[in-house]
Formats: structure tokens, C-alpha cells, sequence
């Protein structure tokens, strides 16, 4: 769907008597089909009050989470250093990490159209948004805050871009760091967009099951920047949003789209992380499901 009417759907659905008319379908849907909690299997609500309690205690304290995501680009440091010899990883921080009722709710949203489940996530977003780029707003004048985006495929099967929609309501609700604004400038290239119909022998446009190097690989050179913007990325600084980090790959990605157009990329927040504080193999493995980088 075009970016355009997308947003402009959007703004209509959150009126106040489109809300209130939703809800009604939804309280009715309820008594006939009712809800099971997406972590526990309690009945009448996606997610019970005890599971909510312990989504936000596995998302309220943000941490760095780039020390094991060796797929990662060096940081804008050591980009700028490179003479020096040193390298440093991107700096990454993530609201929580990628496991049981975290990992289970991110599914959910993600790949099981489990949208009611925005309230939450929103919040563990916002509040892992505030924590990275807090060292970065006394340094810069401004910070683009830019999701990864959703292969056109991937949009069309869920009819919505997980991540940009929590950054749009984030938006809405006047919850973004002081000194940051949404950005959209980046879209799949057509040699992506091959992938997705080709066959897996010529081109696999999937990650799933993939080693890091294959995965690093399968993204590599897929993103560009869109043709309005391309004017205006020199000098401006980037924080990459997405929802899972594994390898960083993707991160990559976004982040060589933007230098190669003179964007500075500060660093990446995400909402889960497979790797770093509290990471395991098992952890890694699961998030492969949600396509998380």
C-alpha cells in the first residue's frame, strides 16, 4: 500500500469514533471467540495480567547488547579512525532480551497478527529509545530515528510494517527522545525484490535456519536509498530501529545504505536481543523465527 494512504488510514482509525466502534466489535468478538493469552493460554485476553507484568520486567531495563552480534558495522568512531587500527562494534541497545514471554509476545505481534499487542511493545520501544540515544542528543542537533523496512512481500502478507508502526504511534503519542524525528528513506533494491519470487536455488530472499556469514551475505547490497531522498541524508545522524537483533546484519545493511550517502549512523535500538547480556545459542536459534537481525 502506498505510504500515503497507509498513514492517512492510520490517522483514521484513531479517531475517537472509529476507537470506540473497534472496541465494540472487539468486546463483542470476545463473548463469541474468546482471546487466549499468546504466553500462557488464559482465556479472554492476548496477554494476562501476569505475562504483562512479566513483559515489562523483561523490558524495563535497557542494555548494550552489540558485544556478540559479530555482524555488526564498526562504529561511527572507528569508521572515522580507521587509520588507528582499533575497530568498535555499532553501539546496540535493547529494551530486553530475546526470550520466553519477550520472545513469545514479539512473535506474536509480528508474525501471528497479534496487533493489540502495540501497547506493550510501544512502551518497551519507547523506553529503550530514551535510554540510546540520551548520550547522543547533547551531541547532535537532531537524530533520525529509522526502522528497518519490511520487504514488500512481508507487507503484504501481514498488511502492516511491524517495526514503523510502533515508531508512528510512538510519534502520535508525543513519546519520542527530545531532539529525534521518524525517517523513512530507505526501501529494498529490485535485485531484493528478485529474491522473493525466484526460486531458493537462484536466490534466497529467506534467513531462516542460515549460518551469520550466509546471513550477512544474503543482505548485503539490498537496501537503497529511495530516489526523494536521496538529497538529503549527507550530514544528518542516524539511529537504526528494529525489532530483534541476532547477528546485526541487517543493521549492516542499513547502516552501509546510509554512509555510502554521507548519513552518520550513531547506533541501532531494538526491542529484543538474542545476543549480549543474557543471550544464549537457544535464544539466537528462536529469533531466526521472527527474521530478527
Amino acid at each position: 500500500m502506498n505510504s500515503f494512504w497507509a498513514g492517512l488510514l492510520d490517522q483514521w482509525a484513531q479517531t475517537q469514533p472509529v476507537k470506540r466502534t473497534i472496541d465494540a466489535i472487539c468486546g463483542f468478538g470476545l463473548l463469541v471467540f474468546p482471546t487466549e493469552c499468546v504466553v500462557c493460554g488464559t482465556v479472554d485476553a492476548s496477554l494476562c495480567d501476569r505475562c504483562s507484568r512479566d513483559f515489562r520486567r523483561g523490558t524495563v531495563r535497557p542494555f548494550r547488547a552489540e558485544a556478540e552480534a559479530t555482524s555488526l558495522p564498526e562504529s561511527e568512531w572507528s569508521h572515522r579512525m580507521a587509520d588507528a587500527g582499533s575497530f568498535e562494534p555499532l553501539p546496540v541497545v535493547s529494551a530486553g532480551v530475546y526470550s520466553d514471554v519477550v520472545a513469545q509476545v514479539l512473535l506474536s505481534y509480528k508474525n501471528k497478527g497479534h496487533t493489540d499487542l502495540k501497547p506493550q511493545l510501544l512502551a518497551a520501544l519507547a523506553g529503550a529509545l530514551h535510554h540510546g540515544v540520551h548520550d547522543l542528543s547533547d551531541r547532535h542537533a537532531l537524530i533520525h530515528l529509522i526502522s528497518v523496512p519490511s520487504r514488500s512481500s512481508s507487507y503484504r502478507r501481514r498488511g502492516y510494517d511491524p517495526v514503523s508502526l510502533l515508531l508512528q504511534h510512538i510519534d502520535k503519542r508525543r513519546l519520542l527522545p527530545a531532539g529525534t524525528v521518524v525517517s523513512s528513506p530507505l526501501t529494498y533494491t529490485t535485485r531484493s525484490a528478485l529474491r522473493q519470487i525466484l526460486p531458493p536455488i537462484l536466490a534466497s530472499g529467506h534467513q531462516k535456519g542460515l549460518g551469520r556469514r550466509k546471513r550477512a551475505t544474503n543482505v548485503g547490497g539490498t537496501m537503497r536509498l529511495k530516489a526523494s531522498c536521496r538529497a538529503g541524508i549527507a550530514g544528518h545522524v542516524y539511529v537504526v530501529v528494529d525489532d530483534v537483533l541476532t547477528t546485526g546484519s541487517t543493521i549492516a545493511e542499513v547502516t552501509r545504505a546510509l554512509r555510502d550517502s554521507g548519513g552518520l549512523v550513531a547506533g541501532a535500538v531494538v526491542i529484543a536481543a538474542a545476543t549480549g547480556t543474557g543471550g544464549s545459542e537457544q535464544n539466537k536459534a528462536n529469533s531466526q523465527r521472527t527474521g530478527g537481525e
